[in-house]
């Protein structure tokens, strides 16, 4: 899981601390290396349990596997609202701005101006609407009754609840985020506090963050009736920064997505700043176990360990290298 922001879809992914970017303006380069492919729109990107890298290309979805690019679903150049019950290749989409697995690896799509969301059905590759009545009827309507015969008005997030598989939609003209049951496609208002909702995401203990592009805030709800939206980014009022205080006290100007890290660290697109802000707590490591001094002869070998511990974030070492007793060192790369 991951964010990217257009008109360059640049990722990272949550295990690299390295960004890698994906593309250039334009459109073409499916069946080759998606670094020398062109993109058109991307708003979106999602992995796979496979590590698969999937992105919204304005009216489609292209998928990069093991550095190859390919039209997964839809046609970029081509919108309308078309193919449920067949190919993804051969169904069309409009305008998509959100991706997001489930466990199963089907792929739900926000397909934003037809005011549906879509899955993809990972073992077919077949194309159905799961929520939403589609572009002549957008509007809000239908809470309590099955997810299709629902209005949702421009949706531009979607996330899946890992505690229970259900389906959270950013149903953002209607300033709604809304929850599909998985078990009866039922559809209820889940938050209506957050102004234009474009983000969502939902931790692994089920608690729901919000990003409000109308509020300049991100939000996060818990599971459970009755529990508060409490704000945890931004200040209501547009603005940048300043960095390196409470997050709540940092101004956002049109946030769009908001993620969490395995260490809790909250990552937030900051569209009209042009940022990605992150709030957390990065503890600097301490080194816990200092290497050994070695001497060794070619074509010996050594071993060297070293640990650290104390900070929020996997720590890196890099290693280095004396053959002059050491006045001088060099990095040893790869390692």
């Amino acid at each position: 899981r991951s964010l990217a922001c257009a008109p360059q879809s640049c990722g990272s992914h949550p295990r690299q601390s390295s960004i890698t970017c994906v593309g250039s303006p334009g459109i073409a380069g499916d069946g080759g290396l998606a670094t020398s492919a062109l993109l058109g729109l991307p708003f979106a990107v999602a992995i796979d349990s496979q590590g698969n890298v999937y992105i919204a290309d304005d009216n489609s979805v292209r998928k990069v596997a093991a550095g190859i690019i390919s039209l997964f679903a839809g046609q970029t150049v081509t919108a309308g609202y078309s193919g449920d019950g067949g190919p993804a290749t051969s169904a069309r989409f409009s305008s998509i701005h959100g991706l997001a697995f489930d466990a199963a690896d089907n792929l739900y799509i926000a397909d934003t101006n037809n005011c549906v969301v879509r899955k993809i059905v990972a073992s077919t590759t077949t194309v159905m609407t799961v929520a939403g009545t589609g572009p002549s009827s957008c509007g809000y309507s239908g809470d309590g009754g099955l997810a299709t015969a629902a209005q949702l008005n421009h949706p531009t997030g979607v996330a899946i609840d890992p505690t229970t598989g259900d389906l959270l939609i950013a149903d953002t003209t209607n300033n709604r985020v809304r929850r599909m049951s998985s078990t009866t496609n039922i559809i209820t208002t889940f938050d209506s506090t957050a102004q234009q909702p474009s983000g969502v995401w939902v931790a692994n203990d089920g608690t729901v963050y919000i990003a409000a592009a109308g509020s300049n805030r991100a939000f996060a709800l818990g599971k459970g009736p009755a529990v508060p939206i409490v704000p945890v980014a931004g200040t209501l009022s547009s603005g940048a920064g300043p960095n390196g205080v409470s997050p709540v006290a940092s101004a956002l100007n049109t946030p769009q997505r908001v993620v969490l890290d395995s260490y809790g660290n909250m990552f937030i697109a900051d569209k009209a700043n042009m940022r990605i802000q992150v709030a957390g707590v990065f503890n600097l490591p301490a080194v816990s176990t200092q290497p050994m001094a070695q001497t060794v002869a070619v074509p010996s070998t050594a071993t060297f360990t070293a640990s650290a511990t104390g900070s929020s974030l996997p720590p890196s070492v890099q290693w280095q290298l004396s053959i002059d007793g050491g006045s001088t060192w060099n990095n040893i790369m790869g390692a």
